[in-house]
């Protein structure tokens, strides 16, 4: 009888290993940016650096903006694309702590703004005038 408490004792042990190692299999945002290169394709950056935190249309191309943080400071990154392709990645840009609460209200302000411009451009005016 004293083997199943061991096997149980090993089986225990072997899955708290294989716990912690897929936690340190999480890489961070910051380390997985790195692996983006000039080049790559909107679906490459995907499977790279995961999805972006904001997007945007920007003359001709798009704008995608990471965030992440490092320690208690958050920090953005920019990948710039044209016709499908990264043309840019940002150096780290540092959002002072005083400007992060702001963004987030800015960008949600932004998206509304956004998300109103779209709806009443879908509708026409309708004017009651009469006939004559």
């Amino acid at each position: 009888m004293t083997a199943k408490p061991c096997l149980s004792r090993v089986c225990r042990a072997i899955t708290a290993l294989a716990l912690l190692l897929s936690m340190g299999c999480a890489t961070p945002v910051h380390q997985r940016i790195l692996q983006v290169s000039e080049g790559m394709d909107k679906t490459q950056v995907l499977d790279v650096a995961g999805n972006p935190k904001r997007t945007q249309r920007r003359e001709g191309g798009d704008l995608w903006t990471y965030v992440y943080y490092v320690a208690d400071q958050q920090f953005e990154r920019d990948v710039r694309f044209e016709g499908g392709h990264v043309v840019n990645i940002s150096m780290p840009r540092e959002v002072p702590k005083a400007d992060q609460g702001q963004k987030i209200t800015r960008d949600y302000e932004n998206l509304v703004k956004d998300s109103e411009k779209k709806s009443s451009s879908n509708y026409k005016e309708v004017s009651g005038g009469e006939n004559d």
